[in-house]
């Protein structure tokens, strides 16, 4: 079986929201039942269910056998016969009877399980908005995420939920309820209503201008504070860069010297057609482009400073959603 579908948090992503996660663990004490069998040396017990780890008196006893246990500390567990199989040579049921057995599945392998189930919780419960990666240059999260954050803490709050679930049905609760509750406050709950917004879609953040800086002088104390204007294209990445040796320092009352020059996309590719160049930064609304003027505040700013501001003219309607009020007369 093969699945193209991804998992959207790390076994880390789970830590950070239960750090007690450890405690978690799926192992249980064994009954002590163990019995001989008609192998010498060779033990059973029937009241185990299924593992894939096996600890005796703290010790990992390593990985399950393929075939009936042949070496001291070797085991396996038989689900067509419902019983785990043990061997330890010069000793007997009743000493394994005084050890401590614990059995459970791998952590490994179960928190892999849950994130999956988590992940496809999480595409369930979405409402139909469409999740896509962050993945890319300057394009991933401020966490490094290949994802949303909203839904990798959605994912994470999740898994945390179904792991404490058997052991702390309250916290559980709490964990999931997150995520979405009864009284719809839960972050998919919000993105569901357009009340919050994933990176890809067309919302009010874009159609206004975002502006991310790319690379800034440890020296520059300037910035772009403000963005202003009506995207004039469905969607642009432009680059705003200060001319290279047009650096200086923006002050009140002096005339400018420090010029920019900004580029857009067309259909060769993102950022190679020259928007505007060499123009003055004012500390006014200054253009760059496609309808779009941009601040900076005063200070300095050094040569090749850049940004990108990402623009879209359209808008998701799962970002804008009707509101309705009740009207009366009176």
């Amino acid at each position: 079986m093969s699945t193209y579908e991804s998992s959207y948090c790390s076994q880390s992503d789970i830590q950070f929201v239960l750090p007690e996660m450890a405690k978690y663990s799926q192992r249980t004490i064994l009954s002590p039942n163990w019995v001989t069998s008609l192998s010498s040396n060779l033990y059973y017990n029937y009241s185990t269910g299924p593992m894939t780890v096996l600890f005796k008196d703290g010790k990992d006893l390593g990985v399950e056998q393929g075939s009936t246990p042949s070496s001291t500390d070797h085991w396996r567990y038989v689900e067509a016969d419902g019983r785990l199989e043990y061997f330890l040579a010069s000793s007997s049921a009743s000493a394994l009877n005084g050890a401590i057995f614990e059995g459970g599945i791998d952590a490994d392998t179960h928190l892999t399980s849950v994130i999956a189930r988590s992940s496809d919780f999480v595409r369930s419960m979405s409402g139909g908005i469409a999740i896509y990666p962050r993945k890319g240059v300057g394009v991933a999260s401020a966490t490094g995420a290949d994802w949303p954050e909203i839904i990798v803490m959605s994912t994470a709050h999740i898994a945390a939920s179904f792991i404490t679930a058997p052991y702390d049905p309250e916290l559980s609760e709490n964990l999931s309820g997150k995520v979405s509750n009864a009284e719809g406050t839960g972050w998919l709950d919000l993105l569901r209503r357009g009340e919050v917004t994933i990176n890809q879609q067309e919302s009010l953040q874009k159609n206004h201008g975002i502006v991310r800086r790319v690379s800034l002088d440890n020296s520059t104390t300037s910035d772009i504070v403000d963005v202003m204007g009506k995207p004039s294209v469905s969607w642009d990445l432009i680059k705003i860069s200060i001319d290279s040796g047009a650096g200086g320092t923006l002050t009140r009352g002096s005339n400018s010297s420090i010029t920019y020059s900004t580029k857009g996309s067309n259909a060769d590719g993102l950022q190679v057609e020259s928007l505007y160049t060499s123009e003055t930064v004012t500390g006014g609304w200054n253009p760059v482009g496609k309808n779009m003027f941009c601040r900076w505040s005063p200070g300095v700013l050094t040569a090749s400073d850049t940004w990108e501001m990402e623009i879209s003219g359209e808008l998701d309607s799962t970002a804008t959603p009707i509101k309705m009020a009740q009207v009366n007369r009176i």
